[in-house]
């Protein structure tokens, strides 16, 4: 994604795709300038929620369907 690769930053990850979250749980550090961090952190926030939406749903739906011959 263009956006992010022009931002200059380190992350340590913690939670990686496929990881159960639970609320509050620490996913990752970011470290950089302020200014940098902030000009991502909104995108980056939308783009988790909007994923971790998607996952919950799935999620369920395997749940519902889980034993059945679907």
């Amino acid at each position: 994604m263009k956006f992010f690769s022009q931002t200059v930053f380190e992350a340590k990850v913690y939670k990686h795709d496929g990881d159960k979250l639970v609320k509050g749980e620490i996913i990752a550090e970011i470290h950089g300038k302020t200014r940098t961090i902030l000009k991502g952190e909104r995108t980056a926030l939308n783009l988790i929620q909007h994923m971790s939406g998607i996952a919950t749903a799935t999620n369920k739906a395997v749940e519902i369907v889980s034993g059945t011959k679907a």
